[in-house]
């Protein structure tokens, strides 16, 4: 596997990805941190 470090704050599709995967893992876990997209994006956008 190859794994590449990028400034997801230049590409807007990085975070949309960034923040599917908050939504999915913290949902699976049962966590409701980021319960939809909407938050997820807002909190990666932030960071």
């Amino acid at each position: 596997m190859n794994y590449q470090i990028v400034n997801i704050a230049e590409c807007s599709n990085y975070q949309l990805e960034a923040a599917n995967i908050l939504t999915e893992a913290f949902n699976d876990l049962g966590n409701n941190s980021w319960p939809d997209m909407t938050s997820a994006t807002k909190e990666v956008k932030e960071c």
